[in-house]
């Protein structure tokens, strides 16, 4: 994920000013209280709870990571307008069945928003819009038209939505005599003349539709329409055509996708015998035309990479569960902290013996403490953390532990565990006030951590990002100063939030070789 942006949400308006947030290795939030950082962090978990269940609507607005309480409470209340739109950017790479090997250089970048409304107390999707291959492709799903660079196309679709799906997919209807080229309803009119039982040319009427339709699903094509539109380009150019119509359309249609203009060119070429070659003009509206011909893929591809994404989301909620003295055995397998870390104690008892060293030496090289279950013959069992040789029960510890814990053991197991590592799907933490009950000491050693985890993977196949809300000038000085010791200015990003009547405004501010920060308001953190 690039960049993100909400409008009409909260205290956010609906207006094309309203910035996005690009997503760096760290990004940081800060602002004052109630000033939207927090409406705008906790999307991402919205993403995922909305992805991970069985909902009748896009977003899940109450659910097992946070909760927005419905739409009527998540809208921006100072406005008149009835929709909440969820604005992305990311680069999506399609694998399609002219393309035998996934090759990043299939990645293209996507602009995606998708407004949502209520009706009858439930959220659905109005529309969405797509920025894909410089074409602007929108489904008002109301009316079920779909506009392409503004000009309507009135299709014949059929909208449902899947499970574990953001947003609805569309499909071709069945296939009737309205789907019929006007010279083949001729056609066909013209053979029932000569047939002495029409009931037969019914029946071949019939298998006719049934094998286009047959094509058209199989290689996620919408519209007849607009692959008619695409042959009668193709069609002059062509040496001696000699295939029935029927013929040329399934070339076409098996043929292409969605192709950038050098594929698209290249992939004609290839499929049929031209007498000249195609011009770019004409390339680049047949690219426009397999743009919403072939908009069932483009829809299915995203929606397939927002529920890859929201698995990369690991968040931890900024009130995290009490330490406790002893814990109760259960045969559980944990292979995630959960956003409040309730189950941490229950993770730490699954690791191998050589997983908890690993974590062990890790946690005492980075925060100088380290935490171990020890065995036990009852049927409890405890935390213990080891700091300067002495250790001692974790409700012992102070609260300061039982809240840096879950973020700390988050890190290491889903960066540093070797179930894990070697995963190559990117990470993205999205933390709350991770500062809470720290001193400024371990404050700084966190930041540092954070730093190093996002730079080490910065230049690597699985990115890892860390977005976090924070009070804590400590964490971004210590960032600061990390930037400047690694010379890696565009490692984070800052965006400061805050609310003018009743309105937020976010303002994005960055680090410069010198760890120092740029476009920062005098007197922040002073309250001047």
């Amino acid at each position: 994920m690039k960049s993100i942006r909400v409008r009409n949400l909260r205290s956010f308006n609906n207006t094309s000013e309203q910035p996005f947030i690009n997503i760096k290795p760290i990004t940081i939030f800060v602002g004052k209280n109630s000033c939207g950082k927090s409406s705008l962090l906790r999307t991402f978990p919205l993403l995922r709870q909305s992805v991970e269940a069985n909902t009748s609507g896009p977003f899940l607005w109450y659910g097992d990571y946070v909760d927005y309480g419905a739409f009527s409470e998540a809208i921006n209340k100072n406005t008149t307008e009835e929709s909440i739109f969820f604005d992305y950017k990311f680069d999506l790479a399609i694998y399609n069945k002219n393309s035998f090997i996934r090759r990043e250089s299939q990645t293209r970048p996507v602009e995606l928003s998708i407004e949502v409304i209520e009706k009858n107390k439930r959220t659905i999707a109005k529309s969405i819009k797509i920025k894909f291959n410089n074409t602007d492709i929108s489904i008002d799903y109301s009316t079920r038209n779909i506009y392409i660079d503004d000009v309507k196309l009135l299709s014949q679709i059929y909208i449902y939505s899947p499970s574990n799906a953001i947003i609805p997919e569309i499909s071709i209807e069945d296939f009737d005599n309205d789907n019929l080229h006007d010279f083949e309803r001729t056609t066909f009119s013209n053979s029932i003349l000569n047939e002495d039982d029409e009931g037969d040319e019914d029946d071949e009427l019939l298998i006719y539709l049934s094998e286009i339709e047959d094509t058209y699903r199989s290689n996620s094509a919408i519209s007849r329409d607009i692959t008619l539109k695409i042959a009668n380009i193709l069609f002059n150019t062509i040496e001696k055509p000699t295939l029935k119509y029927d013929d040329f359309e399934n070339s076409i249609v098996s043929s292409l996708s969605l192709l950038d203009p050098a594929e698209i060119k290249k992939i004609l070429s290839s499929t049929f015998q031209l007498n000249r070659e195609l011009t770019d003009s004409e390339i680049n509206e047949i690219h426009r035309l397999c743009c919403i011909n072939y908009l069932p893929l483009l829809i299915e591809s995203i929606n397939s990479y927002l529920n890859q994404f929201t698995k990369s989301i690991k968040y931890v909620a900024p009130l995290r569960a009490t330490a406790e003295r002893f814990y109760r055995f259960q045969d559980l397998r944990v292979e995630e902290i959960d956003h409040t870390g309730s189950n941490l104690a229950m993770l730490l008892r699954n690791l191998h013996l050589a997983e908890m060293k690993r974590f062990q030496e890790w946690s005492q090289k980075n925060f100088g403490f380290y935490v171990s279950v020890p065995e036990t013959n009852s049927l409890h069992y405890e935390i213990k953390v080891t700091i300067d040789n002495e250790t001692q029960n974790i409700s012992d510890m102070g609260f300061g532990f039982s809240q840096i814990l879950p973020i700390v053991t988050t890190l290491w197991l889903e960066t540093s565990s070797p179930r894990l590592r070697r995963r190559r799907t990117s990470l993205t933490f999205v933390l709350e006030q991770p500062e809470l009950h720290l001193h400024p000491e371990y404050q700084a050693i966190l930041a540092r951590v954070f730093a190093s985890v996002a730079l080490n993977y910065n230049n690597t196949i699985r990115k890892v990002n860390i977005i976090f809300e924070t009070h804590s000038k400590t964490m971004i000085d210590a960032i600061g100063d990390f930037i400047e010791e690694n010379n890696c200015p565009s490692l984070a990003a800052i965006y400061i939030f805050n609310k003018e009547d009743k309105i937020t405004n976010v303002i994005e501010s960055k680090f410069d070789e010198d760890g120092d920060l740029v476009n920062w308001p005098i007197g922040f953190f002073s309250g001047r």
